[in-house]
């Protein structure tokens, strides 16, 4: 990436549009069409022009390696949305089913917040093919532990809301 735009920042060119047809296709991709300038050297000399690869673009490791983005962005926003009746709702009237929607969400909105942040920024590229994978999995081992735990809190003791509620009296 800082290799692309280190040549759109080195480019020279004359008229117009110096990079050649650039199309934004989504928030997450660049897509530079066949045929566009290297932008390497001078502009103007044909026998120096270099041409990209025909389809070159540049995604998130999240979003070119799962499935469908549409779904997970709208499960996603559906989560958030939820959490916003939700911890209300259980902390006004504890109970115990309540509370176990409240730690299913939470947890699934977290990790799914923590997923993007190790997989946007520990790469493959960066970091080689085996610690992406581990930190994908320590992520999901975290979720997974922290489910557990908040289940575990609410079977055995008084629960997320009065919990939170018994530290708001002290």
């Amino acid at each position: 990436m800082s290799y692309l735009l280190s040549r759109l920042v080195l480019a020279r060119g004359a008229s117009g549009n110096p990079f050649g047809k650039v199309t934004l296709k989504s928030f997450s991709s660049l897509h530079i069409s066949k045929g566009t300038p290297a932008l390497l050297g001078n502009l103007s000399d044909s026998h120096n022009k270099k041409t990209l690869p025909s389809k070159l673009s540049i995604q998130p490791a999240r979003l070119s390696s799962h499935g469908d983005h549409v779904a997970l962005w709208t499960a996603e926003k559906i989560f958030s949305g939820i959490l916003v009746p939700v911890i209300p709702l259980a902390l006004m009237f504890p109970t115990p089913a309540l509370d176990y929607l409240m730690a299913f969400v939470i947890t699934v909105h977290s990790h799914w917040g923590i997923e993007a942040i190790v997989v946007d920024y520990v790469r493959e590229s960066v970091f080689g093919s085996v610690i992406p994978k581990i930190g994908v999995a320590l992520v999901y081992a975290l979720s997974a532990m922290t489910l557990g735990g908040l289940c575990y809190f609410t079977y055995t003791d008084v629960g997320l809301a009065n919990a939170v509620r018994m530290l708001w009296k002290l």
